[in-house]
């Protein structure tokens, strides 16, 4: 149950910001991944069994979608200087000839 609920939460969030909270929706992915890998082994089966394999499948997507949200973090982010104000200014408006 604790797997199924950590990965919605993840693609919760990661339908909302996808690039925002990556850092967050990672470790939740992870975690959903584990939890619900332990939980479909300790399963009885039936209805324990089913919830914990749509809990692997969800966070598997989760991490899929957040291993994407970071790759895409780190490429956005790569050649953004922060210490470099003339790349936060548009060029029509910098006083550089």
């Amino acid at each position: 149950m604790l797997a199924l609920a950590l990965a919605l939460a993840a693609l919760v969030i990661i339908a909302i910001t996808f690039r925002g909270l990556v850092f967050l929706t990672l470790p939740l992915a992870i975690a959903a991944l584990v939890l619900g890998i332990v939980g479909g082994r300790s399963a009885k089966g039936g209805g324990d069994y089913a919830m914990a394999m749509v809990g692997i499948v969800l966070a598997g997507v989760a991490l899929l979608l957040s291993l994407l949200a970071l790759a895409a973090t780190i490429l956005i982010s790569r050649d953004y200087n922060v210490y470099d104000i003339s790349s936060h200014v548009p060029a029509e408006m910098s006083n550089e000839s």
